[in-house]
């Protein structure tokens, strides 16, 4: 599937959290996770880690970015020049905790109080809580 398509399949689906099924629940992680699946940017069915709800208030270390890192077929990148298909990590509690995926001069992400949207590459409360991004090696 090309990524404008699976960005569009997925909006509006509600934040559930941990879920992962298209139109019915998902939260930021598994989103990014399920588009990079449908457009062969990622290997299928890799094991995403547990975690709470509130994981990202209580904790110091970056798990998230270093899962991304250690386990997904990426390289880190700066957030001058984005390309379609790039996923950024947002800072909110603690750590990075909170990601999306660009295209188009917007960041798509599921958020716990809309679900999946697309939000401006430039809207500052992203801008200021963004502190790294990945591109995907295919």
């Amino acid at each position: 599937m090309i990524l404008s398509e699976s960005l569009a399949s997925w909006q509006g689906t509600p934040f559930r959290h941990f879920a992962r099924v298209k139109g019915k629940g998902c939260d930021c992680f598994s989103f990014m996770m399920g588009v990079l699946e449908e457009c062969d940017m990622i290997p299928l069915n890799i094991k995403l880690p547990e975690y709470t709800v509130d994981w990202h208030l209580h904790r110091g270390e970056e798990g998230f970015i270093n899962w991304i890192k250690d386990t997904l077929p990426c390289k880190e990148i700066s957030m001058d020049d984005p390309k379609d298909g790039d996923v950024y990590v947002f800072r909110f509690g603690r750590v990075g905790s909170h990601c999306g995926i660009y295209f188009q001069r917007n960041i798509h992400h599921a958020y716990y109080r809309t679900g999946v949207i697309s939000t401006a590459w430039n809207d500052a409360q992203l801008k200021r809580r963004m502190i790294t991004g990945f591109r995907f090696i295919t």
